[in-house]
């Protein structure tokens, strides 16, 4: 009786919004990719790297907000099992505490876009491909703090308990790929 009842039971279902945002991420990946081959290119055509000339990157600043980034993954994890678990608040609080760390993250990452000069193309394509690449993760990252919004509305509006965590799904997998994406940008430009 047993294995005709689970038979019986239809699979369970991924939201069609993760669904949606797993086809997007892929497709993210790719444009990532796509700069990163860029910068291997580069890379095998220079003699030193960094190149004689290019500008200084504020390396402590760096491992300073990958650090911060990294903390965002973990408190995006904890969010989404409090989500699942129907503890409103306690998702709450850590969807927030995800936000204000990714804004901690954007914000060192601005600091060194500035400390750069900003956008300069002209000056070489190392710092040209550097600020492509921070700058590109760091649209990123706004949009990954905006996938918040949903769940953090679902949380405090009292929606169902599934739409809280779907939702919440949604936010962790882009947060989480953007973490991904900028620790592979880290090791591509830093490698020996």
């Amino acid at each position: 009786m047993t294995a005709l009842a689970n038979a019986a039971r239809p699979a369970p279902r991924r939201p069609n919004a993760l669904l949606g945002m797993l086809v997007f991420v892929t497709a993210e990946c790719m444009f990532f990719v796509g700069l990163g081959f860029a910068a291997l290119q580069l890379r095998r055509t220079v003699p030193a790297w960094p190149p004689e000339g290019a500008p200084g990157l504020d390396v402590p600043v760096i491992l300073a907000s990958t650090a911060i980034l990294l903390a965002s993954s973990v408190t995006a994890r904890r969010a989404v099992e409090h989500a699942r678990r129907d503890e409103r608040a306690a998702a709450g609080r850590g969807m927030l505490v995800t936000v204000a760390l990714g804004g901690a993250f954007l914000a060192a990452q601005a600091r060194q876009f500035v400390l750069l000069g900003g956008w300069r193309p002209a000056e070489g394509l190392y710092g040209t491909l550097f600020e492509l690449l921070a700058g590109f993760h760091g649209l990123h990252v706004l949009v990954g703090l905006l996938a918040w919004a949903p769940a953090l509305a679902a949380a405090r509006w009292k929606h169902p308990a599934r739409t809280v965590h779907a939702r919440a799904l949604v936010g962790e997998l882009y947060w989480h790929f953007v973490t991904l994406v900028w620790l592979a940008l880290l090791a591509l430009w830093f490698m020996p």
